[in-house]
């Protein structure tokens, strides 16, 4: 597991910037209450790691920017109407948890942001998965009061009875429906994506085999009955999918390193994503199936390095039978 290296501090760096270029969309789409939940994030992450370093007999390590990496995270997953006391649950849940019980920075089993989603989405119940409509200028007002708020039918919610989401190709691409603060401009995460695979700053294997996987599931058992090509593009723009493949599922710490063995991952990732939505209605089904693939990933290690190690072989002896 990666400690904090130069390598691994640039990456970290590379990380946070992604995430900082992604928090003006939310204040654009909701108004100054996403910027202050983001703060309030940023906040709490600082607050954890000044209590919970000394309380669990950690150093401090200068230019450790996990927790805030992981805060943005927690932040940019759930909708802009949920209450400042959820985003602090999720970050002090993801971060004590998922990261200092487990020795800190490089040692955890489950993604910190993916455990954090998960328990806000388990203890706040609709307040996290209900999304509130775009052209409202959300204030401070409500932040202690949501019920000011109007909320709209995201895409995922649709599919998830059939439907067709009424949302164009061009609202997908710039962010125009409801979801998830940080998820639904799709060009932006697109243009990062490909971005952090380029600088090598995500395994672009386990990026791609995802994509191509739930790409292929929606094909074959389409949820869309508008055709294959709108299930597609539906399916990978609903939900948390393409956002938490870039930024959760692509996590080193609690992911696989074998090449074949984040094919492997990714894949798996994928059939659980897919299983979850044909038979439940959460949009942050990606998070729950994380939880359960990251103890897995040194399994998934071994698999891949036994693939690896017969590819080897065979093209050993490939080479012995030409020079024969």
């Amino acid at each position: 597991m990666p400690s904090l290296t130069p390598q691994y501090q640039s990456r970290c760096v590379r990380l946070l910037t992604a995430l900082l270029l992604l928090c003006p969309i939310p204040v654009c789409l909701y108004g100054p209450r996403a910027a202050l939940l983001l703060v309030i994030g940023l906040a709490c992450a600082f607050l954890c790691d000044l209590i919970f370093r000394p309380l669990f007999g950690l150093e401090r390590k200068k230019r450790d920017l996990s927790s805030y990496i992981t805060a943005l995270l927690i932040t940019l997953l759930l909708p802009a109407s949920i209450s400042w006391y959820g985003v602090i649950c999720g970050v002090v849940t993801g971060l004590l948890i998922g990261k200092y019980l487990f020795g800190g920075t490089g040692r955890n089993i489950f993604n910190p942001a993916a455990l954090g989603v998960a328990v806000v989405s388990l203890a706040f119940g609709d307040t996290a998965l209900s999304y509130p409509a775009l052209g409202q200028n959300l204030g401070l007002e409500p932040v202690l009061n949501t019920a000011s708020i109007t909320y709209a039918t995201s895409p995922a919610s649709v599919l998830t009875v059939g439907g067709t989401p009424s949302v164009s190709y061009t609202d997908l691409l710039l962010g125009s429906f409801s979801g998830a603060m940080g998820v639904t401009c799709i060009a932006a995460l697109l243009v990062i994506g490909v971005a952090l695979c380029l600088l090598k700053t995500i395994p672009w294997r386990t990026t791609v085999s995802a994509v191509a996987a739930v790409a292929l599931l929606a094909a074959l058992f389409p949820r869309v009955p508008a055709g294959v090509l709108p299930s597609i593009i539906y399916e990978l723009s609903s939900g948390v999918l393409l956002f938490g493949i870039l930024f959760l599922a692509s996590d080193p710490v609690s992911g696989p390193n074998n090449k074949w063995g984040q094919v492997f991952y990714g894949v798996g990732v994928a059939l659980g994503v897919m299983c979850f939505r044909y038979v439940g209605a959460l949009e942050t089904d990606l998070c729950f199936v994380l939880l359960l693939a990251s103890p897995l990933s040194k399994e998934f290690d071994r698999l891949g390095g036994r693939l690896s190690h017969r590819i080897a072989r065979w093209r050993s002896g490939k080479k012995e039978a030409k020079s024969c």
